[in-house]
């Protein structure tokens, strides 16, 4: 999303919950509820994997904004 601060890009990207979802929670509810349907149309032996990453763009510069997550949980691991 794009655009002056208070322009909506969060509500429109992750809305309130409910009938106000935004677009994110919208299009993973669809992934998920079509990979359940695929596997119920061959079988439930296929299985599928999902991967998600959120990258910002500011000052032509991209950041992926879930590196943080990884490694917080990485710092969190025991060694092995």
């Amino acid at each position: 999303a794009y655009g002056q601060t208070g322009s909506g890009k969060t509500y429109s990207i992750f809305g309130e919950g409910g009938a106000h979802r935004g677009i994110v929670p919208r299009a993973l509810e669809f992934l998920f509820s079509e990979v359940e349907r695929r596997q119920r149309l061959v079988g439930s032996s296929v299985r599928a994997s999902v991967f998600v990453s959120f990258v910002e763009n500011y000052l032509d510069q991209l950041y992926d904004l879930g590196r943080a997550v990884q490694l917080a949980r990485t710092s969190l691991e025991p060694d092995g």
